[in-house]
């Protein structure tokens, strides 16, 4: 997906936080584009690209732009998304970055372990079993 989600990340909230109609035209190029192109089966953006990160970064930029617009496009695209992911994450688990942002897990090297919930698809997303002592609280 490139670097678009990462791009709207700062533009989307720049535009309405400035009141500008053209930074906010701009954005809206974009955010027309992810809504127009989710799939059926609710996955959007680059078919050859399966990272979860990058859709991770463009779900909360259109959380933003709901938050400033009012758009209700955004909360049916986002159920009909996480449906998707709910079916396609036993089959394709998260890893890489989509791994870090999707799990609270922390690196081995601080020692933490990784329990898994037993039951709902919240069970293949691994969370923290305790933290690492260099969290203050």
């Amino acid at each position: 997906m490139g670097a678009g989600p990462y791009y709207l990340g700062g533009l989307v909230p720049l535009a309405y936080t400035l009141g500008s109609t053209e930074l906010q035209a701009k954005a809206r190029k974009w955010i027309e584009a992810i809504l127009g192109g989710q799939r059926a089966d609710g996955q959007f953006g680059p078919e050859r690209d399966l990272d979860w990160w990058p859709r991770m970064v463009a779900l909360k930029v259109l959380t933003q732009h709901a938050d400033a617009t009012g758009d209700e496009r955004v909360a049916p695209f986002l159920r009909r998304y996480f449906e998707h992911q709910r079916a396609a994450l036993p089959g394709r688990p998260l890893s890489g970055w989509g791994g870090r942002g999707g799990q609270r897990t922390c690196c081995r090297s601080c020692g933490c372990t990784t329990a898994r919930a037993t039951s709902g698809w919240a069970g293949a997303i691994p969370i923290t079993g305790r933290r690492p002592a260099r969290w203050s609280s």
